[in-house]
């Protein structure tokens, strides 16, 4: 496994991040005991970091991630997350002072540890940055004065939301989903040159596009529009008539993407971690990779909306 340096940070990050989702079954059943056998198992590859938060399973997937490694803390960097606890906006988010504070408190007891590395305010972008900058912010700010919390950290999917943030130098780590793939690879022109100005790490995460890159398609609820779905199922066709899977391409591409420290996949089974394992060891051949990013051209597709701002 290769490390990376989080900019800003003390910390090296396995080039393939463990996201935890899938233990908080987001994606399907997933055994109490397979859950544990998999953390286990990355920590064997060489994977040492792991991200969850409270909104994975409606806090399963911290609890599950907490007592797989009860007994090999000392081996895993951790991030969770705080301020998204439901689905539903408003009543799933608070990025109130208080709330915060406690959701920190909550998150440690669930991990079984006095102090997790990172912590992402979870999907800013469904809050007013007043709300972040006033009251989230500084409640992970007390948490880190009080040996909580680590490094400090947003995460969300408009760029422009999270450069905002950046760009006050208030924060450590900023985590990107769907901007670091074979889709959509804006985060390396937009978001990574703010963050090193900021001396801010950059963490991507979700290189299958929340699912579009898979071969069995997107969940029923993906909200990517028609030409961002051609363009996918264009990348799927071609991987299938050449033999070539197309995960290990779009983990391979993200992967040799300049200035993310690490990318998070959701990991929920064995067969996924082999997976993974494999594509970073084992990248996809350049003329391959080009050729899939020269047929992603060919097609438009704008980022979808998210959130209320």
């Amino acid at each position: 496994m290769l490390y990376r340096r989080l900019s800003g940070t003390d910390l090296d990050l396995s080039v393939v991040g463990f996201g935890a989702a899938p233990l908080g079954e987001e994606y399907g059943p997933v055994d109490e005991r397979e859950s544990t056998d998999v953390v286990r198992a990355a920590l064997d590859e060489g994977i040492n970091y792991f991200d969850t938060s409270p909104y994975y399973g409606r806090t399963l997937s911290e609890s599950r991630l907490g007592l797989a490694l009860s007994g090999f803390r000392d081996q895993a960097i951790i991030s969770t997350k705080a301020g998204r606890y439901d689905r539903h906006y408003p009543e799933g988010f608070d990025f109130s002072y208080r709330r915060i504070v406690r959701s920190i408190d909550q998150s440690l007891r669930r991990l079984r540890t006095d102090h997790v590395d990172i912590v992402f305010l979870h999907d800013i972008e469904f809050s007013p940055a007043s709300m972040i900058l006033d009251e989230g912010l500084p409640a992970l700010v007390d948490a880190r004065e009080a040996g909580k919390v680590r490094f400090l950290g947003v995460s969300g999917y408009p760029l422009d939301v999270l450069i905002e943030i950046v760009e006050t130098g208030s924060i450590d780590v900023v985590l990107s989903y769907c901007h670091g793939d074979l889709l959509n690879s804006s985060v390396t022109d937009c978001l990574v040159p703010v963050a090193r100005d900021n001396q801010c790490g950059v963490i991507t995460a979700s290189p299958l596009h929340m699912g579009l890159l898979s071969p069995s398609g997107p969940p029923s609820w993906h909200p990517a529009g028609p030409e961002l779905r051609r363009a996918a199922r264009a990348l799927i066709d071609y991987c299938k008539k050449k033999g070539v899977s197309l995960p290990a391409a779009a983990l391979s591409y993200a992967l040799g993407l300049d200035g993310p420290a690490s990318v998070l996949i959701g990991i929920g089974n064995a067969r996924e971690l082999s997976e993974c394992v494999s594509a970073a060891r084992q990248p996809v051949e350049d003329r391959t990779m080009a050729t899939l990013v020269t047929l992603r051209g060919r097609f438009g597709g704008e980022p979808w909306p998210s959130g209320i701002r």
